[in-house]
């Protein structure tokens, strides 16, 4: 039984890192928002294991699937714990499929009130017999009480089908300030740089603005924008303009509806692609969590993004589709 406890623990903290860790050329990061932020809509008091699964898809037809699980090394709270662990993903598009295999170590060590301290995960993974190493790390500083710095770090496998195929790696570097003007007015801003294994090198601004609207009712608005420039751009592994800039305003909801913890984003904007070509962009998000009477939890997550971040003609029709499923045991 407790064999069957550390397994499920770990594997509620290892696909947990799968929401946050998508490749950071993609919309799916949110590397803008501060850790202390990423905590008050992400996590939650769960004692107990559980299975989960995370399939995506997209306009292109490329597909991933999902599954990850591990054993506990020291558990005190969701915020104070240290777990190894191991997954497998599966990538599909028509008649090619590749299969990838990852060994890793995880450590969370957080205030839990301020969202401070170091979320890290390392480890090892596998893409037709090839090795690499791959990690994504943060650390949150609140240097006052409305103030705080936090450092990223991440190196990964970027996730296309001609990337995946060369075992393109991105990594990543970048440094964020968050500062609450006032109790309802957050502004965050970000500067990173990334580096792929083919040469190119990209430098990145964001910045991110969240006033809330009904506080009461868990409801806010934000205004986003970021941009790159990439010193070797075109080529056919991954989308890679010369420049690219996006924003756009949406808002966010965060409550309780009967039963369910509610967590929901809409929004749209605009993007430019080599000072050229505008396209509309758009994304939802819909995330529901609820605890039964025999205390099993079910979680289910579905976003949508629709950019050219991750495809490679920049034509604006591209969408990108996440879907998750997760039963909680208690212990």
């Amino acid at each position: 039984m407790r064999a069957l406890r550390l397994l499920c623990a770990v594997t509620l903290f290892a696909v947990h890192q799968a929401w946050c860790a998508e490749r950071l050329d993609s919309p799916r990061r949110s590397a803008d928002l501060p850790r202390s932020a990423q905590l008050q809509e992400d996590e939650s008091d769960i004692d107990g294991g559980g299975i989960d699964t995370v399939y995506t898809t997209d306009s292109d037809h490329f597909k991933s699937s999902r599954l990850r699980a591990g054993a506990l090394v020291h558990y005190a709270s969701p915020y104070d714990l240290i777990a190894v662990g191991g997954g497998g993903t599966y990538y599909k598009q028509g008649d090619w499929s590749k299969e990838r295999y990852t060994l890793a170590g995880a450590i969370r060590k957080l205030e839990r009130g301020t969202g401070a301290g170091i979320v890290a995960t390392a480890g090892v993974s596998s893409i037709d017999g090839r090795q690499k190493l791959i990690g994504e790390g943060t650390w949150n500083i609140r240097l006052a009480r409305s103030t705080g710095m936090e450092f990223i770090g991440q190196r990964d496998f970027v996730e296309t089908r001609a990337a995946l195929d060369a075992t393109t790696m991105t990594n990543y570097l970048a440094a964020s300030v968050d500062h609450a003007v006032s109790d309802r007015f957050t502004v965050i801003g970000l500067g990173g740089f990334q580096w792929f294994s083919d040469d190119n090198h990209r430098t990145h601004l964001r910045g991110r603005a969240i006033y809330a609207l009904l506080p009461e009712h868990g409801l806010s608005v934000q205004v986003r924008a970021q941009g790159y420039e990439s010193s070797r751009p075109g080529g056919a592994l991954y989308f890679n303009p010369d420049r690219y800039e996006r924003a756009d305003i949406g808002l966010r909801l965060r409550r309780s509806i009967a039963d369910w913890r509610v967590l929901a984003a809409v929004g749209g904007g605009q993007e430019r692609i080599d000072h050229a070509v505008r396209n509309p962009t758009s994304y939802a998000e819909l995330r529901g969590q609820r605890s039964f009477s025999n205390n099993l939890t079910l979680a289910l997550t579905f976003a949508y993004f629709r950019a050219s971040e991750a495809e490679s003609t920049g034509s604006g029709s591209y969408n990108w589709r996440y879907y998750r499923a997760l039963f909680i045991i208690p212990f």
